[in-house]
């Protein structure tokens, strides 16, 4: 069976065990269908619905948690909903498990990832409801896919579709020259929202620049070996490393361990983690000097990508670390991400990128201004005025036509 249309069955088997129904004694404002949360390891989108639920008034998530069990840190959803509290108190209040019976009345419902809309927009049109979502890549996303096509236009056409928020200039052209969306709805926020107040308030180490070399790899696995991620480039980058210099440390963070080596003389220079918390995390990030991204489009599917930068390289950078990283689409000119000035780009040969970590290793200065550049751009491109203040505008449109 074609690709698009079998995780469609599978989507809609699962929905379909579910009723929605509108209670008109308890209407909200937003309604959010999501897969992941109360999980704690997905920031990015607990500050989005956090900011939601605190600008306005009545806010729902409703959560089918088939993700949920990858990501709850071997944890209950009661005990993520109380770790999920401490920094995301409005959020946490307004997670609800989707049951048997499910309350859908409200002025506006949204999704975010392509999965998500395809499962839950059709609730939305059977309930007379407006819908809006945001389109990142990953979620079921493909490129020049036909039944990906075929499914947003469907989306894109119903009357009750009434914007899409994407967050990579590509993907805006991509929708628009294709004719699959109207112009005036496709909305861009490049990036994602994160939280720039924690990592950049941590004290870091006074020799970060001056003492050994540490690389950091942040990404979860998806496939074997994490090819997709550039896990493969990574560590033969670091065989070819550690041949030049025994002063460096190998950070991973993310569901690989030493079986994922492919050298295993090198172990004694990795470090591996494990999946992380924002606040884990920030204790590793805040010690290393270089984010080595290598990620590959069309490896996962042969039309799937990822955005630029990962939400994993911004995380770094706001802790002092240059990203070196790969840009396919080429989207780090339209955001002025200038390279060599800000962050330093790569391909996926080792050799290439080896010789870029040595010219930052023996250029300690380099290292350090190109780190503090990045950093100084990042905390613009994510501030609060371009991330949260932009979507809560474009919500305020959205029911303001509900």
């Amino acid at each position: 069976m074609e690709y698009g249309k079998r995780i469609l069955r599978i989507l809609k088997e699962f929905r379909n065990k579910k009723y929605y129904v509108k209670n008109y004694f308890v209407k909200n404002e937003i309604l959010i269908f999501d897969d992941i949360m109360p999980s704690i390891l997905s920031p990015w989108r607990a500050i989005e619905f956090e900011a939601l639920c605190h600008n306005f008034k009545k806010v729902k998530v409703l959560t089918d948690l088939r993700t949920f069990d990858q990501y709850n840190k071997g944890l209950n959803f009661n005990r993520n909903i109380i770790n999920l509290k401490k920094t995301y108190p409005n959020l946490s209040s307004n997670i609800t498990k989707i049951g048997t019976i499910n309350n859908v009345y409200s002025k506006l419902i949204y999704f975010i990832f392509f999965s998500n809309t395809c499962m839950y927009y059709e609730i939305a049109e059977e309930n007379k409801t407006n819908f809006a979502f945001t389109l990142y890549p990953g979620g079921g996303f493909l490129l020049n896919h036909k039944g990906t096509d075929e499914m947003l236009k469907k989306i894109f056409s119903s009357k009750f579709f009434k914007g899409v928020i994407v967050n990579q200039f590509h993907v805006k052209d991509y929708l628009i020259s294709k004719n699959l969306c109207e112009a005036d709805k496709v909305h861009l926020i490049f990036g994602v929202p994160m939280n720039t107040n924690i990592s950049i308030l941590k004290d870091h180490p006074k020799d970060k620049f001056e003492s050994n070399l540490n690389i950091v790899f942040f990404a979860n696995k998806y496939i074997e070996k994490g090819k997709d991620k550039g896990f493969d480039v990574f560590q033969q980058t670091a065989s070819l490393l550690i041949k030049r210099t025994k002063n460096v440390i190998f950070h991973v963070i993310g569901n690989f361990d030493a079986n994922d080596l492919e050298d295993t003389s090198v172990l004694e220079y990795f470090n591996f983690y494990g999946v992380l918390t924002e606040i884990e995390y920030v204790e590793i990030l805040k010690k290393t000097n270089i984010i080595l991204c290598p990620n590959k489009p069309f490896v996962l599917h042969p039309n799937s990508f990822d955005g630029f930068p990962l939400a994993t390289c911004i995380e770094a950078s706001l802790n002092d670390n240059v990203i070196m990283a790969t840009d396919y689409f080429n989207e780090s000119s339209k955001i002025k991400l200038v390279d060599n000035r800000d962050f330093m780009l790569v391909n996926s040969n080792p050799s290439d990128i080896l010789e870029k970590i040595i010219m930052l290793d023996n250029n300690r200065n380099m290292l350090k201004k190109i780190a503090m550049s990045g950093k100084e751009r990042i905390l613009d491109i994510y501030s609060i005025e371009k991330q949260i203040k932009k979507r809560t505008q474009i919500f305020e449109e959205l029911l303001a036509d509900s």
